[in-house]
């Protein structure tokens, strides 16, 4: 990204930052956000970043910094220009060996990089805050706090005095000792630990520096999917709290979303231009989910003021942005509707059949419209577990190969396992097999009618014990088309691409070896080969 050292001494000293004797108004104080990706694009992360710049020109008299290396918007537009326009100023994102690691999520590797803004120490105090994320108001006076603070991990929203550390929102003081007390002492108990960087700093200024961090109420922050749970400050005479919403947090992590929301993409569908994901089955009507939540709406104008005041013109943006696209929908196809290949999912911006009217009661079980998807399966198993042992292997019973006109099969695996072989699914009769497999930590699909024959991905980390979604389309010509975590990771074609029927039920391992050791959820069959895009929206 185009700011080097000259943006981090504009940002990190001098200028309006004044004196350590100036108040927290004029100086030592400002926001620190980070937005990463691994091939330097914009992602989610980037988007919700711009959202919280707009937000806090707007509610604050600080400055925010932005650590990212993306350099250019997909328009573009100069990210460092773009930023510029919305009052923040860029750094660099720095790369950091803690060693030894307790966890697999390489999300999370990177997440411990904001252990980096302790070194920022021109600024008395940092405020951080994650970019999935929505601010409703001022978070100015937690600069005048004594000590450090954070948010409050309460996922499922239930009061405790034992809660831990949650680093969406956390009250730093930059301090080069502390930078390097944090870094070895991950080096030190990094492989204890699995909860992210979250925990480390808890167990550091804890155990270390016997300063435990104070936690925020869930009136100042809290998780977007427990709005609502917080008390209010407004009371009527006698002293009790006033009806209606009056407890929303200032800052509100996530929006929530769609039953499990630990293992699945929903835990922040409205704070997001991603339309795909909002849409949801209520019986035979399509809504977007998020019409019904009222911080969506202002999550939607943050964000696309700062669309408006960066100069960003990007169709996906355009549509989410446009009233009638966001509020009517459209049918696929409106052409200022349609999102093309630079949206989040490469889907349609909007197709709602709404309103829904009637009771809730009378609404019937709903499902979000990827989801609904799942249910034109020729077959579905809803969960599977193996251990290593072919006898111990899942046993997909029902799940006919279909043979004929192509085939797909979508799902969820996790595994800690890396061995060569390992089957998600097998037809095999002793002479013919159909395979989707992992190879370490890559997914292979393999045919073999007149001769094995096999398209494979390379590089990926599939077997790290995280939950992952893998899937295969095969075309009846033999065009064969990869999945990994919802996105296209490798095509090919297969040598030998006619098909014939194979006898018996497909299970998790080949009859000799091969077994699975891991889960499988909600895995499909489906008799033809799906488009892409199809795909990509179901993995959601």
């Amino acid at each position: 990204v185009a700011a080097g050292r000259a943006a981090c001494a504009t940002a990190a000293g001098g200028g309006p930052t004044g004196g350590r004797g100036a108040s927290y108004r004029r100086s030592g104080g400002a926001f620190v956000m980070m937005t990463y990706d691994a091939q330097g694009k914009a992602g989610d992360s980037m988007w919700g970043t711009l959202a919280i710049a707009k937000a806090l020109r707007q509610v604050s008299r600080y400055p925010l910094l932005v650590l990212t290396n993306t350099s250019h918007f997909p328009d573009g537009t100069e990210v460092e220009q773009a930023f510029r326009k919305l009052g923040a100023r860029l750094l660099p994102v720095q790369r950091l060996d803690l060693g030894n690691k307790g966890w697999t999520l390489e999300r999370w590797t990177i997440a411990f990089w904001k252990l980096q803004i302790w070194r920022l120490t021109a600024f008395e105090k940092l405020i951080w805050l994650d970019a999935d994320a929505l601010v409703t108001r001022s978070l100015d006076w937690l600069f005048y706090r004594p000590g450090m603070w954070a948010q409050g991990d309460s996922w499922f929203c239930k009061p405790s005095l034992h809660l831990h550390v949650c680093s969406g929102i956390v009250l730093v003081y930059p301090s080069e000792a502390d930078f390097h007390g944090l870094v070895s002492f991950a080096w030190k108990i990094g492989y204890t630990l699995t909860a992210g960087d979250q925990q480390l700093i808890e167990r550091y200024f804890a155990e270390v520096k016997r300063s435990p961090v104070q936690l925020l109420s869930p009136a100042e922050a809290s998780f977007g999917q427990c709005a609502g749970a917080a008390a209010t400050p407004l009371l009527d005479r006698a002293g009790h709290p006033e009806s209606g919403i009056w407890g929303t947090p200032a800052f509100v992590h996530k929006s929530g979303g769609w039953d499990n929301t630990v293992k699945n993409s929903y835990s922040s569908v409205c704070f997001t231009h991603d339309l795909a994901r909002q849409r949801y089955y209520v019986g035979d009507k399509v809504i977007n989910a998020c019409h019904f939540n009222p911080l969506a709406a202002l999550w939607r104008t943050q964000f696309c003021g700062a669309v408006a005041d960066a100069g960003i013109r990007l169709p996906s943006a355009a549509a989410f942005c446009d009233d009638g696209c966001y509020y009517l929908g459209a049918s696929p196809g409106a052409p200022h509707c349609e999102v093309p290949e630079d949206g989040p999912r490469s889907a349609p911006a909007s197709f709602f059949t709404g309103p829904v009217e009637g009771t809730v009661t009378a609404f019937g079980r709903g499902s979000p419209a990827p989801r609904m998807f799942f249910s034109t399966a020729d077959y579905r198993l809803v969960h599977g577990q193996s251990v290593r042992r072919v006898k111990s292997a899942i046993q997909y019973a029902g799940a006919a190969l279909p043979h004929t006109g192509g085939l797909s099969i979508l799902g969820w695996v996790r595994t800690f396992w890396k061995q060569r072989c390992q089957a998600i699914i097998a037809w095999d009769d002793g002479k013919h097999s159909v395979e989707l497999r992992l190879m370490g930590g890559d997914l292979l699909y393999g045919e073999n009618f007149a001769g094995w024959t096999e398209v494979r991905t390379r590089g990926k980390a599939i077997a790290d014990g995280a939950w992952h979604t893998v899937g295969v389309t095969r075309a009846a010509g033999g065009a064969v088309h990869l999945f990994v975590d919802g996105a296209v990771a490798h095509t090919g074609k297969l040598a030998h691409p006619k098909m014939e029927p194979i006898s018996g039920w497909p299970r998790s391992t080949l009859p000799t070896h091969c077994a699975l050791n891991g889960e499988v959820s909600d895995l499909s069959v489906f008799r033809s080969a799906l488009p892409d895009k199809l795909v990509a929206e179901a993995f959601m």
